[in-house]
Order: C-alpha cells, then sequence, then structure tokens
C-alpha cells in the first residue's frame, strides 16, 4: 500500500525540509525497509534464500516485481543519501544505514537505466532539468516506450501539464515537444484517447506569468506545428 502511494517520493520530498535528527531517522530508515526488501526478493527468486511474506512483492507492477532499487534512483534518494552521509549523527544507527543503503544501490547500478531514472522522475510527479530531459539520443532510443501500456507513461507526462511546480511545467513542455519531434507519429502521439487538450493546454501555457514556462510552451508549439508540415 505503501508503494502505491509512491511513499520515496514522499519520503525524499521529507529529507530535503527536515532538519531534526528524529525525523531524518524515520526517513532514512523507510528507505531502508525498502532497500532490505528487494534484496530479499531478488535473493528468494534466485533461490538464495527464503523469507516469508515476500513473495507478495511479486505482485508489484503487474506482477513482474518490485523496482525498489530503480525507484529509489530515479526519485533522486541515492544522491540525498550521498549528502546525508557527509553529515554527523548522535545516532549512529543513522550513518550506518545510510552506509549500507548507498552500498547496495551503487552495487546495484548496473541494473538501472536512464529510462528507469526517468520514469521514476516521471512518477515522483516531481520534473527537474536532469540530464536525461536534454539528450537527443535518451529520446530517440525511447520515444516509443511511451506508447506501451495505452500511453500510460505518455498520460502521465500529459497529466504534468496542471501541475502547480513552474520548473515541472517548463520540463513537461519540452518533453512533449522533444516525443514529438522524435517519434514517428509525430504529434498525432497527442490525439490518442486521454490525450485530448494536451495541444491546448501548451498554447494555453504560452501566456503564462513565468518566463520559463511561457518559453517551453512556445518551444513546444513550435515543434508540434513544424511537424505538422512533415
Amino acid at each position: 500500500e505503501l508503494y502505491k502511494h509512491k511513499i520515496l517520493a514522499i519520503v525524499h520530498r521529507t529529507l530535503q525540509k527536515v532538519t531534526k535528527e528524529k525525523c531524518i531517522r524515520m526517513a532514512v530508515f523507510v528507505i531502508k525497509a525498502f532497500v532490505d526488501a528487494q534484496l530479499a526478493w531478488l535473493a528468494q527468486r534466485k533461490g538464495d534464500s527464503s523469507t516469508p511474506g515476500i513473495l507478495a512483492l511479486t505482485k508489484c507492477n503487474r506482477n513482474s516485481g518490485p523496482t525498489f532499487f530503480s525507484d529509489i534512483i530515479g526519485f533522486g534518494l541515492l544522491k540525498t543519501i550521498q549528502q546525508l552521509r557527509k553529515k554527523k549523527y548522535g545516532d549512529e544507527d543513522i550513518g550506518e544505514a545510510l552506509e549500507q543503503c548507498e552500498e547496495i544501490l551503487q552495487d546495484n547500478m548496473e541494473d538501472l537505466t536512464s529510462f528507469t531514472q526517468y520514469v521514476g522522475e516521471l512518477q515522483s510527479g516531481v520534473l527537474e532539468w536532469t540530464p536525461v530531459h536534454n539528450s537527443t539520443r535518451f529520446w530517440q532510443d525511447n520515444c516509443k516506450k511511451f506508447e506501451e501500456n495505452q500511453c500510460a507513461l505518455l498520460k502521465e507526462l500529459a497529466g504534468l501539464l496542471e501541475s502547480q511546480n513552474e520548473l515541472t511545467l517548463s520540463v513537461a513542455c519540452y518533453d512533449l515537444g522533444e516525443l514529438v519531434r522524435v517519434h514517428p507519429l509525430g504529434r498525432k502521439l497527442l490525439d490518442y484517447p486521454g490525450l485530448q487538450g494536451s495541444k491546448e493546454r501548451i498554447m494555453t501555457l504560452m501566456s503564462s506569468k513565468n518566463d520559463a514556462v511561457a518559453k517551453q510552451a512556445l518551444t513546444a508549439v513550435q515543434k508540434i506545428l513544424v511537424d505538422s508540415t512533415r
């Protein structure tokens, strides 16, 4: 239930704001619980161990199993963990838990991809100018993945056009513009069921009082209009 409600994204935002050691401890051990659960699930799948109740995690992600490591990386928690490790705590358990989490995540880094990071960021509901957004290679390699599962990711991205966060709005406009630019279907992508109104919303954002939002919305509209001529 906690996973379904994107608790990792909430924990990340909490860690970025709180300073009290008790609050930090609670958030860190929530992360540690997810890391331990992923480890236990991987070990059980390989037949290395048997933990009661751990097979229930197989139901995650439509029965494909948990992706807690990827989610933690995607939400930017590894970087936050590394920053927190530089601080000193009266409670030694906090430092030990942070060290264990970082080591485990680093050991499993090879299983994580830039697309996984993007999905994690998208599902957090908050977009930032991380390198993946400005990578032409990323969009060319992954544009068709946005059509999978009845355009689930594309719908999630379009939904962020209603965000109250101006940075998220800017990045969402840019991302949709890039998808239209590189995808074989071009602007027809935005005509899928559940996406109607996305083009109009981007046009509305051209009048945003925020200069960055207005600029990215204008750029996205230009890409959509250019696509109509090809």
